[in-house]
């Protein structure tokens, strides 16, 4: 940062805020107290150095693409990620040698969170291995998280959300997709588990042909895999990868 940029300590206050998920204009503002003019101006070099990305939902459109406004913030790195979210808020603490106290107090009780969002990423990147090799059920051309407001008929009334899927993926003419939920918990995935992903996604809008993956880092229970057997959906534990 000192060789590429000046004003290092509103970039690291900036990357601190994204590190510990202030992912919008809004949130980074909050956070920082900045202006919101000056903190797009910043991050702006930060995405020039490969530093921050802004991510959409994957089947965002273009006008939705448009404005600083619009998308989440993120830390493309995960060495950044990590520094910013555990080490540069303890830096004096490390120096004084209290290793172990930052580990037991800052670190280890967020560290599972932490690392669940690479997993989504290593789920993402399992995926377009299998696309590349023509072992899903169709191609896609886009995949990624996706969020948007749905809603739903809850009891004779209309009840509207904000949903997220960790992974939707679709092809071009968006005639088929592929949703994935990744389970990174100290559980086994249930039955439950796929159940929820399939009310998510509005597909009462989107007409298509529709297919699902769980990845689970510490397995499924046994009435998923009856129920993934019978329904096709594909599940995808640690040792697959």
């Amino acid at each position: 940062l000192r060789q590429e940029l000046r004003e290092t300590s509103i970039y690291n206050t900036i990357i601190e805020a994204v590190a510990l998920g202030n992912n919008t204009l809004a949130l980074i503002h909050s956070k920082t107290q900045l202006e919101k003019s000056k903190i797009t101006a910043y991050l702006r070099n930060l995405m020039k150095l490969g530093i921050v990305e802004r991510e959409f939902s994957v089947l965002a459109t273009a006008k939705e693409r448009e404005g600083s406004q619009r998308g989440l913030y993120q830390l493309t790195d995960p060495y950044f990620r990590f520094w910013y979210s555990f080490v540069y808020s303890s830096y004096s603490e490390l120096e004084e040698g209290d290793i172990d106290g930052v580990w037991q107090y800052h670190i280890e009780p967020q560290l599972h969170q932490f690392v669940s969002r690479m997993y989504e990423k290593i789920c993402i990147e399992y995926l377009r291995q299998q696309n590349k090799e023509g072992k899903l059920p169709f191609h896609f051309t886009k995949i990624g998280r996706w969020w948007d407001n749905v809603t739903h008929n809850v009891h004779g009334k209309k009840c509207t959300v904000a949903e997220e899927i960790d992974i939707v993926a679709t092809d071009r003419q968006e005639g088929e997709y592929l949703l994935g939920e990744c389970k990174y918990r100290h559980e086994l995935a249930s039955v439950d588990t796929l159940r929820q992903l399939q009310q998510k996604f509005p597909s009462n809008k989107r007409k298509g042909k529709y297919h699902y993956v769980i990845f689970s880092f510490y397995g499924f229970t046994e009435g998923l895999r009856d129920v993934a057997g019978k329904e096709n959906v594909m599940l995808i534990e640690a040792v697959d990868m």
